[in-house]
């Protein structure tokens, strides 16, 4: 008997793209190295090895007390104190202590340089705009001193100019900005943002070694336009609008947010990461919650995907624990997972791309969905995917692209690794065709007749791998007679060929949930020792061992013992069943049905 181990690691090419779109021309692949690939469409950060050194002689600091700005005399020359608002007017090194109860720290440095600001335990609240406000800079650093907790907050009402929306947020930069945790990466920055968002970079923002905790009452977590590069951080955030998001939908080379490392927290009322363009997590810890989680409602309206991407979403790396109203990954156009460790739960689809899906290594197990996988065309290549559906197990339907038209359904290729499907509608769902090359599935299929563990509107070409799918008979599908390699197409309670399909069949015959069906050949050696999950009728069986010419029987009921998993047994001792039939494998697909 073929045993459940991963076949892994096929080439991966995403060549269905029938529309323009940042990171990629039209109709071009995604090759061996998806998230290279997608990096190099992607503009390079404002980031450079002098953002974080600097001269304590050149330390200019501004000390705050209550209602009270003070700056130290080398820099008076470099801030301009009005009031409770401190301005920084050239470019330089600043560090910040204390606490300003109704303020404002402000940058407006035209002259083109560095500006570098140390928070070193600062704790600055604003009644009327942004605490911290980048008007004008070249390109600012936030630092993060070692052992400081650091504080931000707004609140709900902004006075601004007449005419303009900005600022919206308790940190807020309409140029590059950085924040970047000290030495040891110990301090901290919490912000409350009462009013819209809680971080926001109108042109990049670069997040690393850093300890953020953002509370944003009535929209965004963290914002970069052009994009969002995170490494190796601590991000916590609850938000009412989306967690981490980018923005930039003029330029097909920016929008973009990346993910190196790290461990994030993300409660949201919206999405949870998501980029007009591409989203890139090449590795992190991430806990993920949005719209309320899998069994909250949402209206037509609304968007609360766990990771969602307008172009490319390539996920190389991490642990994923999910809980979302609406799709846990989802791309507009293609989507990879490359590695990762994923436990997730949804109330719409797990994984979902416009275009194409792949799943090329990692662990995949979706304990509730709508759907499991759903793309135009979704490809299995390694790893082990494992879905608990209410619906659709994977499946392969039309799509939609950039401009509203329609992307044509394509195929379901399974080239390798590990498939676990237990679905309510269709296991194996192509509305064009599937081919299997390698790899094993195992299907608990539907217990309705509507519904099948395997169907395909063209055809279902077997050339390698294990199957085994069981569930009702009324729709039941076997792989196609121009396959490679053959199968048994077993009906319980029914002759074979009714149901208004090929090989199809209707009875109200089953067998009991757990129920083990043996087949074995005339010599006693085993085929298929296998326990389905659910009542059964059908059981579609496909191995390299169904050689031309091979006799064997079927049985069903006793007992098992020996290795199993998800139901299927390798080396099972097998004692106590009922022999049922017989059978010679004499052509492709070989019908077999017993009362």
């Amino acid at each position: 008997m073929h045993s459940p181990t991963l076949l892994r690691l096929t080439p991966f090419a995403l060549g269905l793209l029938l529309f323009g779109c940042n990171s990629a021309t039209s109709n071009s692949s995604l090759g061996d190295d998806p998230v290279g690939t997608v990096e190099s469409g992607n503009s390079e950060t404002h980031e450079s090895t002098e953002d974080t050194t600097y001269s304590e002689d050149d330390v200019v600091d501004i000390t705050l007390s209550g209602a009270a700005i003070a700056v130290e005399d080398s820099g008076a020359d470099q801030v301009s104190v009005s009031g409770t608002v401190a301005t920084i007017v050239a470019s330089g090194t600043y560090r910040v202590t204390g606490t300003l109860s109704d303020g404002q720290l402000l940058v407006n440095a035209p002259d083109g340089g560095l500006v570098q600001i140390i928070l070193n335990g600062a704790n600055i609240t604003s009644l009327s705009g942004a605490p911290i406000f980048v008007q004008e800079a070249e390109k600012t650093i936030l630092i993060l001193a070692d052992g400081t907790a650091n504080v931000l907050a707004d609140q709900d009402g902004y006075v601004l100019a007449d005419g303009e929306d900005e600022p919206n947020a308790p940190l807020f930069s309409k140029d590059d900005l950085s924040i970047y945790g000290g030495t040891e990466g110990t301090g901290t920055l919490t912000v409350y943002a009462n009013y819209k968002d809680g971080i926001v970079s109108k042109d990049g923002l670069v997040i690393a070694n850093a300890r953020i905790t953002v509370v944003s009452e009535n929209d965004d977590g963290i914002r970069g336009k052009d994009y969002l590069v995170i490494r190796d951080s601590v991000i916590d955030i609850d938000a009412d609008g989306d967690a981490l998001r980018s923005t930039n939908d003029g330029d097909d080379a920016l929008g973009y947010i990346e993910i190196d490392g790290g461990t994030y927290n993300l409660t949201a009322g919206a999405d949870g990461i998501q980029a007009v363009t591409d989203v890139v997590i090449k590795g992190g810890n991430f806990d993920i919650t949005t719209g309320g989680g899998a069994g909250a409602s949402l209206s037509s309206d609304d968007s609360a995907k766990a990771l969602k991407a307008g172009v490319y979403l390539v996920v190389s790396g991490g642990t994923f624990l999910i809980n979302a109203a609406d799709d846990a990954l989802h791309s507009n156009v293609a989507l990879a997972v490359t590695g990762g460790d994923f436990a997730i739960s949804t109330g719409d689809d797990a994984l979902h791309a416009e275009a194409e899906l792949t799943v090329q290594d990692g662990f995949v197990d979706i304990a509730t969905c709508y759907e499991g996988l759903e793309a135009a065309s979704i490809t299995v290549a390694g790893g082990d995917v494992r879905i608990v559906s209410s619906d659709d197990a994977l499946n392969v339907a039309a799509g939609e692209d950039s401009s509203g038209g329609t992307i044509a359904a394509q195929s379901l290729d399974i080239e390798g690794g590990y498939i676990y499907a237990e679905a309510g509608g269709d296991g194996l769902d192509s509305n064009s065709e599937i081919v299997m090359s390698g790899g094993t599935v195992i299907v608990n299929g539907p217990t309705d007749s509507g519904n099948g563990a395997i169907d395909y509107d063209r055809t279902f070409e077997m050339s390698g791998g294990f199957l085994v799918a069981a569930g009702s008979s009324g729709m039941a599908e076997a792989p196609s007679t121009s396959s490679g390699q053959a199968s048994l197409e077993i009906t319980y309670g029914t002759s074979s060929g009714g149901g208004g399909r090929p090989g199809g069949g209707s009875s109200g015959s089953t067998m009991a949930a757990g129920t083990l069906i043996r087949i074995e050949s005339s010599d006693g050696a085993e085929l298929l020792t296998f326990a389905p999950k659910k009542a059964w009728q059908s059981v579609v069986f496909s191995a390299p061992s169904l050689t031309d010419g091979l006799t064997g029987k079927i049985l069903t009921g006793g007992t098992a013992t020996g290795e199993s998993l998800d139901g299927l047994y390798s080396d099972a001792t097998y004692s106590g069943g009922t022999e049922r039939t017989s059978f010679t494998v004499s052509t492709v697909v070989n019908q077999v049905s017993f009362q």
